[in-house]
């Protein structure tokens, strides 16, 4: 036949990035997807959803992350015998878009756009960078080896998809779930719209905020109102004389809604203080509990700038709308008027007037507006700038006094609705524009300032007033909008909403049912997030996004939803092509009350458009335009299988479609969910380009290549929705220890093969090893003929595999068991973990311990072990096929060369995924060697130790334990005595089954015992530490041991430590203890023992010296020469040793020299070697 090599296909030094190129041109070429998607036609369908992202941004590696692990699934399901259809989407509206076109065309508010530029030319802008970032995507996408289909996705822009968008929010309209309302929201001055409460919660910052006390001055009228007398008559004369003059003392960090406050509010079953400051005379109304450190610090004007605390009792932040857990951090008891803030304090001196008056008492009392501009208004007298009582106000921080100010937070316009000092859909005073500036009755001085800048204004003018009694600042946590990354403000705005607490019930039914990894998230962070959820704002005043599709008449009577474009064309009689504004906001719809007496102005459609998470939500419907077409095949195949995106979703898109998903069908969006954590720069921070804190994803790829970058991100922290601090030394890492590893073994493969084919000049051509049976494993193995096909000759009938051959069957069988029940169940981490560990297996034990029997070392044949070790590899990179696509492919290919036959397929993606034969699953094999693999582990511990090099052959290795089972299957197995002689270099091995020379102690397990006992904890302890040694080994041996009547413990109920006793630790001795055994090293060197420790130096010298070189493995045309005079008496053994020509020589080789070195041996004599060509 003739020669065939392996090594010109796969070299010796990969280069991952360049194969990576490539298997993508070979995909290409061969249109693998393609074929993949064909292949599975009729096959179950596997419905995955795919969150959209923005084109407008390039992809960075948490968008990396979750494709990875969407095409590790899909490809997994593939690969398990189902149709999986993977289309990519685009999320085309919303700020993140209308965002960069502001800042392109210099928007500063609405008006900008409705008068300046016009909403058709601001739409189109938009349209146009909508893709921006397209080809960057694809690229990015492509390269980390992700199967996904562009050119028949879907984008929300689309008028299919905006059109179900219309669709599914007519089912809500119609279902009573949609209404308008006046509320307080998160608003972004940036973007002049308000925000939903879960898109607030996405980005906080820590920011330094005004921290001021104000005081407001009772006011006594004597034409007071019913409510201003009964707070009055609660008092006696005596009280009133001293309540006359005095002050409410309130905190706030936004003094910008200073001048729209409506009233104070206080708790009605709190004590309050009346204080006079000896000093001034002036007299403030304060919390009890809270008048120490404000009174302290009333007339100070030195503090600390930026005092780090955590909240306030009226801050107008979004301490509403965050989680029960952020809000608790930002309430901590005392801390927002920390008394460390004050430097250089001389504490007024106070007398106490009033005690333990009750909030409740308070309630009614009249006091000075700050400011005169909404009281200018008749409308408010009566109503407003008086006390109310609430029981949200707390003792816990400020002074225990609210300032309210209606249109800037949402508890001030609950109790001020409460108290009527606003109506409800009516008029809130408001002084702040969309843009964040204020705006009229203000005064000039204020007029046109941005609220941040009005802070300023106001702090300095209350002070010449004598209001601010106290001025400092503070550090908290704080809303920016996540797009501008501007602070967030609290604006009362109409806004259209989804009435989702109606919902709250059955959403959190819906969650118990999906499967969530890890399921932690599941049942703490969205459980409490659904059953905090409040109603969701779907409007934004905005222009670019789906026009929310209500025709409202004059009177606001009449609403109209419409559904889809037919019914829009059939009621205007226009024809439609577009969804966007500029094509319909000037559409109008006649009355439907209009008669032949009547005429009435038509219906006009309302100005906004959809929250872009509301489209995203809708993903479901308008990437099929659903129910418009594909109902069958979308009612088939709903919910999904599978969705995956990371943490900070389960606020915002696993939010939306389960909220939409339940207002229409009252059920999950999906079935089984991942949740990945973040990635972050390697110093814990945000990844940022402005501060380069991490190395591009194009630069890995080039340098490591994808599947590296992939396994490193999956079998990291990040798959348990954990933070991983990205370095680039794990990346190099996963190439160092996993993939070249693996890469090697199948070159390894090849090259053994190639030796093999060419001394016996015939192909190679594996058993097939699924013919082994149960009875084969547990008998002592089949000969050849049983396991061939009739190829192979009759001279081979005796070799047998041995142990570690069925080991390595049964090892993979049951790695095959696992990762598939694993992937089954959506743990990605630990089906990777293993399958990494498993490679562990292969390349550092079984090739290891093979590697001369695979090159038919003494004399025996290397069919069976090389079959063994192909058939494995296949199996493995099969398994590892959806985590590393590149890798597994390029090895596929060589495999394919090795064992080609009609049924090979192109790719190895079109294979299925391997089917464990449980048959073949020897658990108790397995305990074995991993008993005879912490044998090894034991004696490289102690050469460790000792600083002994495992080129230095020992004397003699005593292995003693106490467990019958071991000892007896060591002496009775010459195989394993074999290869611990081999890995430990030792001559000898000697196994004892004696306790003597092992003192065993314990202490308890207390993590796990104290779930199995819990309160008796305090007794076991003790009695665990006093077991004997006897009781130890009873344990052991029995498998239990009974502490008291109703206790009986576990071997894993405690900590076993091992002591050897009667030998020393020594230069001539080495002691090493593990969990069952003891073993027992002699140190001395003899004469023989050096003569081996030469030779293994020599030859591993030679081995370097022939790849130095440039030689294969098939090259034989050379000779190695060794010049020296004290080896002569070595040359039979370093003969042996090598495998292949080599003379000892006491003078320079006359033939031509390929390569040479020298050696100085531990006693200085000096050896010089030569490999020289024939």
């Amino acid at each position: 036949m003739g020669s065939r090599t392996y090594e010109e296909v796969i070299s010796e030094r990969p280069d991952f990035a360049a194969n990576e190129t490539a298997i993508l041109e070979y995909w290409n070429t061969h249109s693998c997807f393609e074929r993949s998607i064909e292949l599975s036609l009729g096959k179950p369908a596997f419905n995955f959803y795919d969150g959209p992202p923005f084109a407008t941004g390039l992809p960075h590696y948490g968008h990396i992350l979750t494709g990875a692990i969407k095409d590790v699934v899909t490809r997994y399901a593939h690969q398990t015998g189902h149709h999986v259809e993977r289309k990519f989407g685009w999320d085309c509206h919303g700020l993140p878009v209308e965002y960069e076109i502001d800042q392109k065309l210099g928007v500063r508010s609405r008006n900008d756009v409705i008068e300046k530029i016009g909403i058709a030319n601001y739409n189109e802008e938009c349209r146009g960078i909508v893709m921006k970032y397209q080809t960057e995507w694809k690229s990015t996408v492509e390269r980390m080896g992700r199967w996904i289909d562009f050119d028949n996705g879907y984008k929300t822009m689309d008028l299919s998809f905006m059109e179900s968008v219309w669709w599914v929010f007519g089912q809500l309209f119609e279902k009573g779930l949609v209404y308008k309302d006046f509320k307080v929201m998160p608003f972004s001055t940036a973007c002049s719209t308000p925000l939903s409460n879960f898109e607030a919660g996405q980005n906080y910052k820590d920011v330094s905020d005004p921290s001021i006390i104000v005081s407001f001055p009772l006011r006594l009228s004597t034409e007071a109102s019913p409510a201003e007398t009964a707070a009055i008559a609660r008092f006696n004369a005596t009280e009133l004389q001293l309540i006359t003059g005095s002050e409410f003392l309130a905190w706030t960090t936004t003094p910008w809604t200073l001048p729209a406050n409506m009233g104070l509010t206080v708790h009605p079953e709190l004590e309050y203080g009346l204080f006079q400051v000896m000093e001034t005379g002036r007299k403030f109304w304060v919390a009890e509990l809270l008048a120490p450190q404000v009174l302290a610090q009333l007339k100070l004007t030195k503090t600390k700038s930026a005092t780090k605390t955590k909240s306030a009792t009226k801050t107008k932040s979004a301490s509403k709308t965050k989680d029960k857990e952020s809000v608790r951090k930002e309430t901590t008891p005392g801390k927002q008027m920390d008394t460390s803030a004050v430097v250089a304090v001389d504490v007024p001196k106070y007398s106490w007037l009033l005690r333990g008056v009750l909030g409740a008492r308070l309630s009614g009392l009249c006091y000075e507006p700050m400011y005169d501009c909404f009281s200018r208004k008749s409308y408010w007298s009566g109503r407003a700038w008086r006390v109310m009582v609430d029981g949200y106000v707390t003792a816990e921080s400020g002074t225990g006094i609210v300032h309210c100010a209606p249109a800037f937070g949402e508890d001030d316009a609950r109790v001020a609705l409460l108290y009527g000092v606003i109506e409800k859909g009516g008029e809130s005073p408001c002084h702040v524009d969309d843009g964040g500036c204020l705006i009229e009755p203000v005064d000039e001085t204020l007029l046109g300032l941005h609220v941040k800048d009005a802070d300023k204004v106001i702090r300095s003018e209350l002070k010449i007033r004598g209001r601010l009694l106290f001025d400092g600042s503070i550090v908290h946590s704080y809303p920016h909008c996540y797009r501008s990354e501007t602070p967030l403000i609290y604006k009362a705005v109409p806004s259209w909403f989804v009435n989702v607490e109606r919902l709250k019930d059955k959403l959190i039914i819906n969650n118990q049912e999906t499967r969530w990894i890890p399921p932690h998230i599941q049942v703490k962070r969205f459980h409490n997030w659904l059953a905090d959820s409040r109603d969701w704002c779907v409007s934004r005043n905005r222009f670019w996004g789906t026009p929310i599709p209500l025709w409202v008449s004059e009177d606001g009577k009449i609403i109209k939803c419409i559904t889809s474009r037919e019914e829009l064309e059939a009621c205007t009689g226009k024809c439609i092509n577009d969804l966007h504004r500029h094509f319909i906001d000037q559409l109008t719809i006649p009355d439907p009350r209009n008669n032949e007496t009547e005429k009435y102005p038509p219906l006009h459609r309302v100005d906004e458009v959809f929250d872009c998470w509301f489209e995203s939500g809708s993903m479901p419907y308008g990437s099929k335009h659903y129910p418009f077409e594909n109902k069958e095949n979308f009612e088939k195949s709903f919910p999904a299988d599978f969705v995956g995106e990371g943490l900070d979703q389960t606020r915002g898109w696993f939010y939306t479609l389960s909220v939409i998903s339940c207002a229409l069908f009252g059920s999950a969006p999906f079935k089984n969910l991942i949740v990945n954590g973040l990635v972050l720069a390697q110093d814990g921070k945000k990844m940022s380009k402005r501060l380069k804190n991490y190395p591009p994803p194009d630069e890995i790829f080039s340098k490591y290549g994808a599947d590296a970058l992939r396994l490193y991100l999956i079998n990291s922290p990040v798959l348990k929705a954990e933070s991983l601090r990205f370095t680039e030394d794990g990346v190099k890492d996963i190439c160092k220890n996993i993939l070249l590893p693996w890469y090697h073994s199948t070159r390894f493969l090849c090259q053994e093969i190639t030796r093999y084919e060419l001394s016996i000049g015939k192909r190679f051509i594996p058993y097939h090893l699924d013919q082994l049976t149960t009875g084969g494993l547990t008998t002592g193995g089949l000969t050849t003929r049983e396991l061939t096909t009739g190829e192979h000759d009759d001279d081979d009938d005796d070799d047998e595999l041995n142990e570690l051959d069925y080991w390595i069957i049964s090892k993979v069988n049951s790695l095959v068991s696992y990762v598939t029940a694993e992937m089954n169940n959506y743990r990605l981490y630990t089906s990777c973990h293993q399958l990494l560990q498993f490679m562990d297996q292969l390349t550092n034990w079984y090739i290891r311990l093979n590697r001369e029997r695979m090159r038919g070392g003494g004399g025996s044949n290397p069919l069976i072990s090389l079959s063994v070790l192909y058939h494995v590899l296949f199996i493995l990179t099969t398994l590892m096929a959806p985590f590393t696509p590149f890798m597994s492919e390029y090895l596929y290919q060589q495999l394919k060369i090795i064992n080609s036959d009609n049924n090979v397929m192109d790719s190895i993606h079109h294979l299925m995924f391997p089917k464990v034969k449980e048959e073949l699953i020897n658990q108790r094999l397995e305990e074995k060697i991993s008993s005879l693999q912490n044998i090894i582990i034991l004696g490289r511990q102690l050469r460790d130790r000792k600083h002994i090099s495992m080129k230095q052959c020992l004397k003699q290795i005593i292995i003693m334990s106490g467990k019958y089972e071991l000892i007896k299957e060591f002496q009775t197995s010459s195989s394993f005595q074999k290869y611990i002689k081999q890995e430990l270099n030792t001559l000898q091995i000697l196994f004892k089954l004696e306790n003597d020379h092992i003192k065993l102690s314990a202490l308890p397990n207390l993590r796990l015992l104290a779930t199995k006992y819990g309160n008796k904890l305090a007794t076991l302890g003790p009695a665990i530490k006093k077991l004997t040694h006897q009781q130890l080994c009873q344990l052991e041996n029995n498998g239990s041991i009974p502490i008291d009547p109703q206790i009986i413990l576990l071997p894993e109920d405690l900590l076993i430590n091992r002591t050897p006793v009667g030998f020393n630790d020594d230069d001539k001795t080495a002691v090493e203890c593990a969990s069952d055994v003891v073993m027992v090293a002699d140190l001395e060197q003899t004469q023989e023992l050096k003569q081996k420790y030469y030779c293994r130096e020599i030859v591993n010298k030679l081995q370097k010296l022939r790849k130095e070189a440039g030689l294969k493995v098939e090259d034989n045309e050379n000779i190695a020469f060794i010049k020296s005079e004290i080896l002569i008496d070595l040359e039979e053994m370093l003969k042996s040793t090598f495998k292949r020509e080599l003379k000892i020589i006491q003078t320079q080789p006359s033939l031509p020299i390929l390569a040479q070195a020298e050696i100085e041996l531990d006693d200085n004599s000096i050896v010089n070697i030569f490999i020289c060509s024939k």
